[in-house]
């Protein structure tokens, strides 16, 4: 049997920003406003049937493209 800790989404999403104020030259206000965008995207998902674990990771893997871009 898999042993697995539940999924906490602000945990994750509070995480993320940490990583994206250490690795790249945003503004608090940058960071905000990705955040509303991912917000935005997990609630779009979810409406569709994901759990949050999966809206989350999915979220994720659509802002991340423009926010590599940034890290050059």
């Amino acid at each position: 049997m898999e042993n697995r800790t539940e999924f906490n989404l602000e945990n994750n999403i509070q995480k993320w920003k940490a990583i994206l104020t250490k690795k790249n030259n945003l503004t608090k206000s940058n960071i905000i406003e990705l955040e509303n965008h991912l917000i935005d995207l997990i609630d779009d998902l979810e409406s569709k049937g994901l759990n949050e674990e999966e809206s989350f990771i999915l979220s994720l893997i659509h802002i991340s493209e423009p926010t590599r871009l940034l890290s050059i």
